[in-house]
């Protein structure tokens, strides 16, 4: 018998998760919010069903309802806004009747706040310096606290900074040398500071042995092994590909052209323990560091220009 699962909110990491999963084993539903990307998700991913949230529009909630119905699993990547998970607000009444084995919740590693370069656990206390990551906290809480009143396992997993195909700096370089056009990325350097990553397909391993083990739920941080600092990563994008890297530039003199959302980033430090992941799922890291992870980037980027 197949399991179905359904991703609430099919973003990156849930089209990655969905291409890991074996197709004679699992059914895969998804779900956005505007009808050009769905259409163009349905191009990209002809073996997803993609549903288009639309409120409470009876026809959709009869749609909505029988995939439900059927739902083993549900991933739920949408992020909060500032009335709380979407999910819940709108859907939980029609979720409780679901025949669910297994829920997971993708949060961050940033409910865990600035730790000045500290190493951080499953068991650390969150302290969110930014309103994004307490409405994280806060879905986390309301996730689980929909768990218990259900009696539905809830796996929480707090994720690193994700990077992968299309979304790294090898990507970037990559559209900048095919198009002969845009900025390219230049080292930061910020004295003692490091990010915790992790690359989408060992997420989406991690999430896939979790889903194996319903009944489990738990908490689980998602990084690699090695917290790298920023002009590492990108002067290793520029060694993968045998360009030269632009001089280092420190983080006062590029802070003052950044946004809003990468100053908050920057502002904070902390360094990601996995072990928990390891030892709990039995995920081992195809990628345990950037320089593995760019490299297999790399590969797969490029090959379309092979064949």
């Amino acid at each position: 018998m197949k399991k179905r699962l359904l991703c609430f909110g099919f973003g990156y990491t849930a089209r990655h998760l969905a291409r890991h999963l074996d197709a004679d084993e699992w059914d895969v539903a998804g779900t956005t919010r505007t009808g050009l990307w769905a259409e163009g998700l349905s191009r990209y991913h002809p073996d997803v069903r993609i549903l288009r949230l639309r409120g409470h529009d009876d026809s959709f909630l009869r749609d909505f309802q029988a995939v439900l119905e059927d739902c083993t699993h549900l991933l739920v990547t949408a992020p909060p806004d500032e009335n709380g998970d979407p999910f819940l607000r709108d859907y939980a009444s029609v979720l409780e009747k679901a025949p669910v084995d297994w829920i997971g919740y993708t949060s961050s590693t940033g409910v865990y706040g600035d730790t000045r370069g500290d190493w951080v656990d499953e068991t650390s206390p969150c302290r969110p310096g930014s309103e994004r990551a307490k409405l994280r906290l806060e879905a986390e809480d309301a996730w689980r606290a929909f768990g218990a009143r259900t009696g539905m396992p809830v796996t929480v997993f707090r994720l690193s900074g994700i990077y992968g195909p299309g979304r790294c700096t090898v990507s970037d370089l990559l559209r900048i040398e095919s198009a002969a056009r845009g900025t390219p990325p230049v080292p930061i350097a910020k004295e003692g500071h490091v990010f915790s990553r992790i690359h989408v397909d060992d997420i989406a391993r991690a999430v896939h042995a979790s889903m194996d083990a319903p009944g489990a739920g738990g908490l689980y941080n998602l990084a690699d092994d090695e917290p790298a600092p920023h002009a590492d990563v990108v002067r290793y994008s520029y060694e993968l590909l045998g360009m030269p890297a632009p001089e280092t530039l420190e983080f006062e003199d590029a802070s003052r052209t950044m946004s809003p959302m990468a100053l908050s980033f920057w502002s904070e430090c902390r360094r990601v323990r996995n072990d928990r992941m390891k030892s709990d799922l039995g995920a081992e890291l195809l990628y345990p560091s950037y320089r593995e992870g760019l490299a297999a980037v790399l590969e797969e980027q490029r090959l379309p220009e092979a064949e």
